[in-house]
């Protein structure tokens, strides 16, 4: 079993950690968050990375005759074959990526979003439980009610990437009715998407953003040479 990955975070993956620190179920609609329009600013590309694992290697010693171990077929039963109780998978994923996510809708249901993510109802997590985010996926000047999409990605300072900045960035966003469109993701959920894995068609537009040179940055520990500002820190 292969399970593959996008080189930029999914709507549907969004919208899933979302619902996660909204407290939803995974049965529940989220129809009304499938409504909002999507944007990702592609930061730091990251490297595509192989994660191999093994499922129903059992059956355990101490496990029970009537639990004999391994991995259940799609009609509920295990294969008595042991060599057929085992799954290979391989999972990839992206290591050292960042991303700027952002959404675009109705003005209460984004203010619900931002205290969420803020104080979420249950633990975070980016596609799998053993991956948490390394910092705060909430900014505390992240929502933006007379700022448009396109714009709050664009204007956003490229806070912690203390290695050298891109020449432009990726900006990828949900086209309008409309606007030109280059690609097309299924990501969009539907319903109770996430349960009966249902996803309609998106249009994705891509652009790109020129990133204008940043004049030497001030230095705000005399007493450190390493303590050296980038734009989007906090300064005490």
């Amino acid at each position: 079993m292969t399970r593959p990955t996008r080189t930029e975070p999914t709507f549907s993956g969004v919208i899933g950690l979302i619902a996660n620190a909204l407290g939803r179920m995974r049965a529940d609609d989220v129809s009304d968050l499938a409504q909002l329009r999507f944007g990702v600013r592609c930061d730091r590309p990251g490297d595509v990375i192989r994660d191999f694992h093994t499922a129903g290697a059992g059956p355990h010693r101490r496990t029970s005759p009537e639990f004999p171990g391994g991995v259940r077929q799609a009609d509920d039963r295990i294969p008595s074959d042991h060599n057929k109780r085992l799954v290979p998978t391989h999972r990839y994923l992206l290591s050292g990526a960042a991303f700027l996510c952002g959404l675009e809708g109705e003005t209460e249901l984004l203010r619900s979003i931002a205290a969420g993510l803020k104080r979420p109802a249950r633990p975070l997590f980016l596609g799998r439980k053993a991956n948490p985010p390394s910092a705060p996926i909430w900014l505390a000047d992240g929502l933006r009610t007379d700022t448009g999409l396109l714009d709050a990605l664009a204007e956003y300072p490229l806070g912690g990437l203390k290695d050298s900045a891109p020449s432009s960035l990726r900006l990828l966003v949900t086209a309008s009715q409309d606007e030109p469109w280059d690609h097309m993701v299924r990501d969009i959920p539907i319903g109770p998407a996430f349960v009966a894995r249902t996803f309609a068609p998106r249009r994705v537009r891509t652009l790109y953003l020129t990133v204008t040179p940043t004049p030497p940055f001030p230095i705000t520990n005399p007493h450190d040479p390493l303590d050296v500002w980038i734009p989007g820190d906090i300064v005490a």
